[in-house]
């Protein structure tokens, strides 16, 4: 008769399957409670796992995610770990280094826009202003500008001092830098006024890359 299907004692349940038995003779038992095939070759009740041993967890402990109570009956909060999985050393040393290898591409990208900013800022300004040096030169320029700013500037006085504190640094460093370069090498032919007017400059540049800082979370200081 459709919909009859034997239980395990030989009877006919309209629409429930057949209760199977655990058959895990010389294997662990499972970790349901139930104790596989016993000694004395009677069959042992089990659910719908069928009798099939649960597959070992990470932690070792029997404790699996999903479920709302552990196995033995204890609530969640009294399960080890919170329910969750043991996190091991080295995967925290891994999730350590993942998070610092992201910081430091952030950190890249960010002297990258700084230099992008500075080497446009002195190829207009200081031709502008009479100066003989080439692209190379000036690129050079930029890139000692951008290294000592950042470190000194954005990274050192600007969580402590402010932005306001920071600019100002960032525009003395431009202005002894680019002096500094006159007088190593006079063919440059940088003028005071050019060497004032680009340290100008580079403060408004200055100013919005903090704001660009403040933005992406690498420094964090007050705009009070």
């Amino acid at each position: 008769m459709p919909g009859l299907m034997p239980d395990l004692g030989g009877r006919r349940i309209r629409g429930r399957r057949p209760r199977r038995t655990c058959t895990t003779a010389g294997r662990p038992p499972c970790q349901r409670g139930h104790a596989g095939r016993p000694s004395s070759g009677a069959a042992t009740p089990v659910g719908r796992h069928g009798g099939r041993p649960w597959p070992p967890t990470r932690s070792g402990t029997g404790i699996r995610r999903g479920a709302g109570a552990w196995r033995t009956g204890r609530p969640a909060k009294h399960r080890p770990g919170g329910g969750r999985w043991r996190t091991t050393e080295g995967a925290r040393q891994r999730r350590r280094w993942r998070l610092e290898g992201v910081a430091e591409m952030a950190h890249l990208g960010a002297l990258v826009v700084k230099f992008v900013a500075t080497a446009a800022v002195l190829l207009w300004v200081l031709p502008a202003g009479g100066s003989m040096a080439g692209p190379a030169a000036l690129l050079g320029l930029a890139a000692g500008i951008i290294l000592l700013g950042y470190a000194a500037g954005d990274r050192l006085v600007l969580p402590v001092g402010g932005q306001a504190v920071a600019v100002v640094v960032d525009v003395l460093l431009a202005a002894a830098i680019l002096a500094m370069a006159a007088y190593l090498w006079p063919t440059l032919a940088l003028r005071p006024g050019a060497i004032g007017l680009a340290a100008v400059a580079l403060g408004v540049a200055e100013f919005f890359f903090h704001r660009y800082l403040q933005a992406r979370g690498l420094v964090r200081f007050d705009t009070t």
